[in-house]
């Protein structure tokens, strides 16, 4: 079933279904969206999603399930290994993104700070692309020839980002609409660029071949007047002064009103009016009449609508695409055209329409004209097969205030959505999952983090330590609590008994780390030796969680009190353990043998009268306790003891 989605998705990139079918009339039906498969089981003629009518635009956006299917629907979410080039858009995307944040919480963001993050964003898609071109440097194919290729799909992207900028983030007024979108063209296609390289290196190049006119006609649409007067200026009928017509249009090219004055909407309107009527002028006087090719580019010049379909027809080249027309009209047509103006779908549905223009691709270059954002970012969801486009477009609309957030079936609104669902599938990654937990971060409802912070395998100390640090930075606590249990769990099984109570520590768990220390004391008692000293002479008043803990620390004083020849400190600190009743019971024996030496030191007396009627009473309670059976090191600490106090009777 998965192979068969996956050369589903290889294809097409729209969302389309598929039935697999299995014993009788039963199947397994699901459609592809971006990268994940919609699954329900079903009679095998069943289909979970009508694309015919475009239902999928309304799926999850509006209903947050498909109301046509009965059935209960479960996501698979293909992960797939990321490439270099891939990783290294996360990462540096994840630093554009970190960037915007921090913005975000120090106040309101302006339009130019939304466009400088914008920009930083197609600068990251920008070097992928070129990385990738280096990498396809030894193929021959043309690159839009490739479909399925990679670098395809990020010039695309980048293309399709730049467009939403100009569109949804730059508000520009009458006159720098145009002028962007003609900016745009130029950056993101480079055929007059070819042609213009293949001809400007002759002083006198053929003006009589097809592709100088095709050049002319593209230079043209794209506003660049300036490179076509230096190449109208080439013709050897300007040169040789055999025609008017080359030096009137190059006046009247030099004299097209781009607004670069700050020219107001009427003002740019008015210029253009004088300019047209000057334009149509010269035309009917018969200024070009003698060369056809200025004929036509006079017409074209003047918003002509049949000029541009014999220029579509005769120069195809000089237009190649559907937006190269798109730009040439509006810059022609409706030169003072702003983004929310109805003429602008308009002309772009007829460019679309004259060039049969259907992919995915176009149909969503076209959402992104309508204005519509929710529309655009379903588009995006479902046509572009990498959920970084869309979580990060729709994070920085979100943040421009685009987005009329409305919750769904599904308990979030759009921008968190996306969100989980390009941290989520981030977090499986061995490396990539602390980028994902940022993003799940971001959004209100910490669940989903904390459910795959969960999943994350501890397989070493430093991943848990790197797990509980995220939890800590968002505030996750029972995450933390039980990070540390199953670390300490696991260092108990394996012997290592000081890891697993500093793990106790980390989570504050106090039954759990006095389980570890009577275990500790245990292997004391039997071995006669206690690991880990250093261990417990590092920790402060801040890590003794239980009194039992507190015990084994004061406990390692005093071997290291007795060890460099502080006795007298040994001896009180010991006394004190036993008055406070810090000790655990079973161990009281333990302790009062460590006494002995103390007791029966030669020269000076350790223990005062008062302790050592302490260490008596202790070992009176040990007796009726029953604790303990007969051991002969009891009959030596009552000798030890009784000698004891009568050395300090008689001191006193």
């Amino acid at each position: 079933f998965l192979s068969s989605c996956r050369k589903m998705e290889d294809d097409t990139p729209e969302l389309c279904a598929l039935s697999v079918p299995l014993e009788g009339q039963l199947a397994i039906n699901g459609s592809w969206v971006s990268s994940s498969i919609m699954v329900f089981a079903g009679p095998a003629s069943c289909k979970p999603l009508e694309v015919s009518d475009k239902s999928y635009l309304e799926w999850p956006y509006k209903t947050g399930r498909p109301t046509k299917v009965p059935q209960a629907i479960y996501e698979i979410n293909i992960f797939h290994r990321w490439s270099g080039v891939e990783r290294q858009l996360i990462n540096e995307g994840h630093g554009v993104f970190c960037e915007l944040q921090k913005a975000s919480e120090n106040g309101s963001i302006t339009v130019d700070q939304l466009l400088r993050i914008s920009r930083h964003y197609r600068a990251v898609i920008h070097v992928c692309v070129l990385k990738l071109r280096e990498e396809d440097a030894g193929n021959q194919s043309s690159l839009y020839e490739r479909q399925n290729n990679k670098a395809e799909m990020f010039v695309l992207m980048e293309m399709l980002w730049h467009l939403c900028e100009i569109v949804f983030l730059a508000a520009l007024p009458a006159g720098y609409f145009v002028g962007e979108l003609i900016d745009w063209v130029c950056w993101h296609s480079n055929h007059a660029d070819k042609l213009l390289a293949s001809i400007s290196g002759h002083h006198s190049p053929d003006t009589d071949c097809e592709s100088y006119w095709t050049l002319v006609y593209a230079l043209v649409l794209e506003g660049r007047f300036q490179e076509t007067r230096e190449l109208l200026m080439k013709h050897s009928a300007h040169r040789n002064n055999t025609c008017d017509g080359f030096v009137s249009m190059d006046e009247l090219l030099r004299c097209v009103p781009m607004n670069k004055e700050g020219w107001s909407h009427q003002e740019l309107q008015q210029y253009w009016q004088v300019w047209w009527r000057e334009v149509n002028q010269r035309r009917n006087t018969g200024t070009f009449a003698r060369f056809q090719e200025l004929q036509l580019l006079s017409q074209l010049l003047t918003g002509d609508e049949k000029a541009f379909q014999v220029l579509k027809e005769r120069y195809p080249m000089s237009c190649p695409y559907w937006y190269h027309m798109l730009v040439g009209k509006l810059l022609f047509c409706y030169p003072t055209i702003i983004s929310s103006d109805y003429e602008l779908l308009h002309v772009a549905e007829s460019c679309q329409a004259e060039y049969n223009a259907c992919s995915p691709f176009d149909t969503t270059l076209i959402t992104a004209l309508k204005g519509n954002v929710v529309e655009l970012l379903a588009a995006v969801s479902s046509k572009v097969n990498h959920w970084w486009f869309a979580a990060h477009l729709t994070d920085l609309m979100n943040h421009a205030g685009l987005l009329q957030e409305s919750h769904y079936e599904y308990g979030s609104g759009l921008q968190e959505f996306l969100m989980l669902e390009y941290g989520s599938s981030l977090m499986d990654h061995e490396s990539l999952w602390e980028i994902g937990a940022q993003y799940l971060s971001t959004c209100s409802n910490k669940g989903h983090l904390s459910l795959l912070l969960e999943r994350i395998p501890l397989t070493n100390k430093k991943k848990a330590l790197q797990v509980s640090r995220i939890c800590r930075k968002y505030d996750l606590m029972e995450q933390v609590q039980s990070i540390c249990k199953v670390m300490a769990i696991q260092d108990c099984q394996n012997g290592r008994l000081a890891s697993a109570l500093h793990w106790c520590v980390q989570a504050k768990n106090s039954s759990f780390a006095s389980s570890i220390v009577e275990r500790y004391l245990d292997e004391y008692v039997s071995a006669g030796k206690l690991k880990d000293f250093d261990w417990f002479h590092s920790m402060d008043t801040s890590m003794l969680i239980s009194n039992k803990m507190a015990f084994l620390c004061k406990y390692s004083e005093f071997h290291k009190l007795y060890t460099s020849g502080d006795f007298q400190a040994a001896g009180n600190l010991l006394s004190l353990l036993l008055e406070k009743r810090l000790v655990p019971k079973q161990f009281w024996l333990t302790l009062l043998t460590d006494a002995l030496p103390l007791l029966e030191h030669p020269d000076k007396i350790i223990f005062s009268k008062e302790q050592t009627f302490e260490l008596m009473r202790c070992m009176q309670a040990l007796e009726q306790m029953k604790l303990s059976e007969k051991d002969e090191r009891k009959e030596l600490i009552y000798v030890a003891l009784g000698r004891n106090l009568c050395r300090a009777i008689l001191e006193t």
